[in-house]
């Protein structure tokens, strides 16, 4: 197991799927989407290994997600709002 010190710059696909615990097809849609960067060495592909520490670097913590949803109230009345409107919207065509 590699430890962050001597962890190199650029690092085979294999490498990156046990390092950060990552699919082989998660890296490749996460290169195809530009989160992270690679290198093609001839027919190798490197992964740069800092753009995958910084991609994850920018995801939420789980903290901080929890604290910008909407409290279920919110949710609540406006389903409530939309439901009242459309229950006025047919009986008002039915008559």
């Amino acid at each position: 197991m590699h430890t962050l010190n001597d962890f190199p710059e650029y690092a085979s696909i294999p490498l990156i799927t046990q390092r950060f615990n990552i699919s082989r097809s998660g890296i490749y849609r996460m290169l195809s989407q530009g989160d992270i960067q690679a290198v093609k060495v001839g027919r190798s592909t490197r992964i740069v290994t800092r753009s995958v520490e910084a991609y994850f670097a920018r995801l939420p913590r789980l903290g901080e997600v929890a604290q910008k949803r909407r409290p279920t109230s919110y949710i609540t009345e406006l389903n409530l709002r939309q439901f009242h409107r459309l229950h006025r919207w047919r009986i008002g065509n039915t008559e």
